[in-house]
């Protein structure tokens, strides 16, 4: 009986080559194409259907007279998204209590697999901390021949039952459970391979973690995780990633080891241990500016343990991890929706250029951006983790967005590290059913802006800097200020903004960055 490789894929006829070798080593390829396209029935579905329709490829499979009961999993980037969302695909199957054990036995008959460039995140990957990533999903759409399809992630702004089928833990009962771990019904060991500026990087890396800390015994602490610079900014940015590949050539060396192995202990009914077969637990890229700072691979059991710093922003327009010790200040800015901020560099596929791009010229002339920056660094600072920044802010206005981008600046350039976002009528969190309350003029509200997963180092002599605004586009879409849903074409009616962002010991806005000791 021979193993068994599946990919949910958009557009299977594409497959020959990556079936022909995977056939090579043994294996027969299943290819099956996304719902209504192709070759395939129905309507598409922006991958809400494909847990179910792998769960009935897979019951067919296992009916084969050359199948030996079991499958392992491949995708590269929107196939990836499919063969995440298989992994919940139990959860989608509706009916009784008996009904879901039976399509979660069927769904542990896929014992691993190898997920390159997507996430399992679903509404968070369309819009991130609220805001629509216009640039990637609209134009996306539009490449597959899908533009029509556009008009209902619009109407799907708020979280409901349309995004429960790339959510998990939805019952028969048809209610989500926000504090139960969406990864419980995974099983399988992944080698999941994620980039620091991919299009899914941030989401990816997030569900590896979870599905290591949540999961099913076969699955918790029993996945792989690489990160490699870029992703799909296959081009980078204006900072050269030497030895860019090692990681994609080290995961294709194991994946077909990691395959065998793990289908021969399920037919054994042993436990499967991926670490018996490949040497890490995680292997990453780490960034620098170059010149003999960072740009290396580093192979180690886990994240390397991080503490957090606190960058203040002070006075002066400068940061400093000093507690402030003055009350309270503040700087604002007039945000005009018609006249956005450009996007240039970071986690982009459509929207060109990707990676870390010199910020001059974005910032310059423009009224509409504050930057904060350090002192020259009087030791390098090396970062792996989470960045987060807590804002106090305020507007005149009863909805805005609020962007933080942090930069490395040095030889005159002010270079984008990442860079995050936030829309306030949805700051109530991924899950608000429900816009937040209208804005309040002259309330100060405390946010948090996840800029995301990375890992940095920025070199001696160096300054660390923050640019705060209201817009990126096209990577996310405009904010026009008025509260109105997109769907219901706020462009109409646009308004500026007078946006305040405060700091102080009584409004102690800062960056929160996840500090390594580079010797752990």
């Amino acid at each position: 009986m021979d193993n068994s490789l599946y990919s949910n894929t958009n557009g299977k006829n594409t497959l020959d080559s990556e079936g022909g070798y995977w056939n090579n080593l043994g294996f027969v390829f299943i290819g099956q194409d996304f719902r209504g396209k192709y070759g395939s029935n129905g309507s598409y579905s922006f991958f809400r259907t494909a847990g179910n329709d792998s769960l009935d490829t897979i019951v067919w499979m296992m009916n084969q007279t050359w199948s030996n009961q079991y499958a392992t999993i491949v995708g590269v980037s929107a196939d990836a998204l499919n063969q995440y969302a298989d992994i919940i695909g139990a959860t989608q199957s509706g009916g009784t209590e008996e009904d879901f054990i039976y399509w979660n036995g069927i769904l542990n008959h896929i014992r691993s697999g190898y997920l390159e460039l997507g996430d399992g995140l679903g509404k968070n990957t369309v819009y991130q901390n609220g805001a629509l990533r216009t640039c990637l999903i609209e134009g996306w759409l539009t490449t597959i021949f899908e533009p029509e399809y556009i008009p209902t992630i619009w109407e799907n702004e708020a979280f409901s039952s349309y995004w429960y089928p790339l959510a998990g833990n939805w019952t028969e009962w048809d209610e989500y459970h926000p504090n139960e771990a969406q990864w419980s019904v995974a099983n399988l060991s992944l080698i999941n391979l994620a980039g620091w500026y991919d299009i899914f990087g941030n989401n990816q890396i997030a569900t590896v973690i979870a599905v290591n800390n949540t999961a099913d015994i076969e699955a918790k602490g029993n996945q792989i995780l690489v990160v490699d610079p870029g992703g799909h900014c296959e081009e980078g940015g204006e900072i050269f990633w030497g030895n860019r590949s090692f990681g994609v050539k080290e995961m294709d060396k194991y994946a077909p080891i990691v395959f065998n192995a793990s289908v021969e202990a399920a037919i054994k009914g042993e436990f499967f241990n991926v670490h018996d077969y490949v040497p890490f637990n995680v292997l990453f890229y780490m960034l620098g500016s170059g010149k003999g700072i960072g740009n290396y691979w580093v192979a180690a059991e886990s994240f390397p343990p991080s503490t957090s710093l606190h960058y203040y922003l002070s006075d002066g327009f400068t940061l400093t991890t000093d507690t402030p010790n003055f009350d309270k200040h503040s700087a604002s800015y007039l945000y005009d929706p018609t006249h956005p901020v450009i996007t240039r560099g970071g986690n982009n596929l459509l929207c060109q250029p990707c990676g870390p791009w010199d910020q001059t010229n974005i910032e310059k002339n423009r009224t509409d951006i504050l930057t904060w920056k350090s002192p020259p660094l009087s030791n390098q600072i090396s970062l792996v983790g989470k960045i987060i920044v807590n804002l106090f802010v305020s507007s005149d206005r009863i909805d805005t967005d609020f962007t933080a981008k942090i930069l490395d600046i040095y030889d005159g350039k002010m270079m984008l590290v990442q860079d995050g976002i936030l829309r306030m009528r949805w700051r109530n969190g991924d899950y608000a059913t429900k816009k937040a309350p209208d804005m309040i003029k002259d309330n100060i509200y405390m946010i948090a802006i996840d800029v995301g997963y990375m890992s940095y180092i920025f070199a001696k002599g160096h300054e660390i800097g923050i640019s705060i605004s209201s817009s990126n586009y096209p990577r996310f879409s405009v904010n026009y200020n008025n509260g109105e849903l997109i769907i219901d074409d706020p462009s109409r009616n646009p308004k500026i903004a007078n946006n305040t962002i405060h700091f102080g010991e009584q409004y102690p806005s800062m960056i929160i960055f996840p500090i390594i000791d580079m010797d752990w």
